[in-house]
């Protein structure tokens, strides 16, 4: 017997004609679409997880059939688990995954409890409203190829973040919506031209024939809108249905489909109520909510993608008294790299040869660069900013600090906060309530006064639209955690946003600059003959050829425009250059002196202070700089 007609039980798309595939669940059987998804649905009931059926408010994507033997096998070598995976305690391995198919809570729950079945899953933690999981693993009992291989069974396409496949299906999922959005917004204006001249003109006023072919005009400009811009809404709605569940879109399609048909009929017999100016308004405004909450959702997750691409993809590798450019993946611990003035350092590690500057803001907040010798700990991320330094490789890949930090801000996009979790089950509630109202409000109106029932439905519909509710809350969420990681404030926890606003008292531990993190001279003193303002501007066209975040400071502190030549930065000491055929230094007031042949003179308290910096040439002092 053909299950022609019918929807798949799994993920509710139509059965082609002539298909007789059925899964055996327990004692019944139900029709599906495909041999994919009668996979899914047996493994999902043998592993006891058939409460997902009742829970779910959105069914899955439809299971991928196509046969693919070695598809997670690449997953389980060691060189690709080294560079997605992060080391835990006990030898145990983290990652963090984007959920292609991830379309509700109840799919979230799915993945959860397929992966804790598998021997050797130590945590798994699913947020719907991010799309991502974060696993952590025993690789002595599980395999990584094996935990992916689980998700797709249960109909969730898991993409290991690594850059570029959450960008690209990010891009891919922008650029639908943001054409839909498009024809949404175009049609809105069209309908809006044609049907303002019908709300302000008298029936006498305009001719019938004009005011029939607007009603038409209008009529075909909202049909796009309602069909391709509003789909998303349909199928979503159609989907949870069929999972014998509601979810925000039901009230939201009868709200417009009600409206739409009843236009269409109203338009084609030349008499009644047209509402598509409303439609193709209220199609446009939720599609727009929709995307900026994608946005701020995609935001969240570049952060730390951003952070993650702080470390270069390559390195210079010095063995056997040669340098050779790799790939920063190629790296082991014990390797050797040459680490260039400007460069952005690969891997964490010890300086072995050479001493200079390195800017640490990334990982300290200390706006000023600390000075780096032989013996010294540097870290992935961070940027040499005085003379190469030869450093010995001690962590690569998943196992830096910069890889931590980044596993941190993942961690708290992958779990779901209070807030967030009390939200679902309000909105759940509150749905059922709307559309029982709305009933209610349909039945006294038929009779009452049934001309009203129909907008009066509407009306309750589209104004108790559960949209600020569901919406609202992963969109806040969002935005605040990717606006304090730009800012350099991770979030470590999903409910510490939550948790924050009952601190009373705020202890900050001072490991970096809780300042604007901007130096800025406070205070010159001239020496010499110089005037303040020639002392400045020979002091910036020094400075102008260095990195150091001080250099800064001169640059915009001066208004006039010298250039120097000769220039050589000294690691730890200044900066010696000429400028108009004068010799000059700045910096320490050792390495200053050294060139004036003077004692510096005692001008003001805590002159050796490395808070003063010193300007002399071969005739002298000329000036100190706080």
């Amino acid at each position: 017997m053909s299950n022609a007609g019918q929807a798949c039980f799994h993920c509710g798309e139509p059965i082609p004609a002539g298909l007789t595939v059925k899964a055996q669940l327990g004692d019944r059987e139900e029709p599906v679409c495909c041999h994919g998804c009668k996979a899914v649905a047996e493994f999902i009931s043998g592993a006891g997880l058939s409460d997902y059926y009742r829970f779910r408010n959105a069914a899955p994507t439809r299971a991928d059939e196509t046969p693919r033997p070695d598809r997670w096998t690449a997953y389980d070598k060691p060189e690709l688990i080294e560079r997605l995976t992060r080391s835990e305690a006990n030898g145990a391995r983290s990652m963090t995954v984007l959920l292609e198919g991830l379309r509700c809570a109840a799919c979230s729950w799915l993945a959860d409890k397929a992966l804790r079945l598998e021997s050797g899953v130590l945590d798994v933690s699913v947020n719907p409203a991010t799309a991502r999981a974060r696993l952590v693993w025993d690789p002595d009992k599980v395999r990584l190829g094996d935990l992916l291989r689980t998700l797709e069974t249960v109909g969730l396409r898991p993409h290991p973040i690594a850059g570029e496949p959450a960008e690209q299906m990010a891009l891919l999922e922008r650029r639908s919506a943001l054409k839909r959005l498009a024809v949404a917004g175009l049609g809105m204006m069209q309908v809006m031209m044609f049907t303002v001249p019908m709300y302000f003109a008298e029936p006498s006023e305009m001719d019938a024939g004009i005011r029939e072919y607007l009603r038409l005009i209008s009529m075909l400009v909202c049909l796009p809108v309602a069909l391709y811009s509003g789909w998303p809404f349909y199928t979503s709605a159609w989907q949870a249905v069929r999972a014998r569940g509601i979810n925000m879109d039901v009230p939201v399609s009868i709200g417009i489909l009600l409206a739409f048909s009843a236009s269409v009929v109203n338009a084609l017999r030349g008499s009644g109520e047209i509402y598509f100016d409303s439609v193709t308004m209220f199609i446009f405004v939720l599609s727009l909510g929709r995307y900026v909450e994608m946005i701020a959702r995609h935001r969240s997750g570049s952060v730390a993608d951003a952070l993650a691409k702080l470390a270069p993809v390559t390195a210079r590798r010095v063995r056997d008294n040669r340098v050779e450019d790799i790939q920063a993946l190629d790296l082991s611990v014990g390797d050797e790299i040459l680490v260039r003035t400007g460069e952005i350092l690969a891997a964490d590690g010890v300086v072995v040869e050479g001493s200079g500057s390195v800017d640490e803001s990334m990982l300290t907040g200390e706006s000023t660069a600390i000075v780096k010798e032989p013996g010294c700990r540097v870290h992935a991320g961070t940027q040499n900013l005085g003379a190469p330094l030869q450093v010995r490789v001690e962590a690569t890949s998943g196992d830096t600090v910069l890889s931590g930090i980044v596993a941190l801000l993942e961690r708290a996009q992958a779990e779901r906060p209070r807030v967030a979790r009390m939200a679902d089950r309000a909105a759940a509630w509150f749905l059922s309530r709307i559309l029982l109202g709305a009933a209610v409000v349909f039945v006294v109106w038929w009779f009452v006064d049934p001309s009203r029932a129909l907008p009066s439905t509407l009306a309750v519909l589209v104004a108790t639209c559960p949209c600020a509710l569901s919406l609202a809350t992963p969109a806040a969420l969002a935005a605040a955690t990717s606006a304090l990681a730009r800012n350099g404030g991770l979030v470590a926890h999903p409910d510490a946003l939550e948790d924050l606003a009952k601190a009373d008292e705020v202890l900050w531990d001072k490991t970096g600059t809780l300042t604007r993190g901007l130096v800025r001279i406070e205070e010159i003193e001239a020496l010499g003959e110089s005037s303040r303002e020639r002392s400045l501007a020979l002091a910036a066209a020094l400075e102008h050829m260095s990195e150091h975040p001080i250099a800064r400071a001169f640059l915009a502190a001066s208004s006039q425009a010298l250039r120097a030549s000769d220039v050589e930065i000294r690691p730890g000491q200044g900066v010696e250059g000429s400028v108009d055929g004068q010799r000059l230094r700045i910096g320490s007031p050792v390495f200053v002196r050294q060139l004036a042949g003077e004692k510096a003179p005692e001008f003001a308290p805590g002159s050796e202070d490395r808070g003063w910096i010193h300007l002399g040439s071969e005739s002298g002092l000329l000036a100190a700089f706080r």
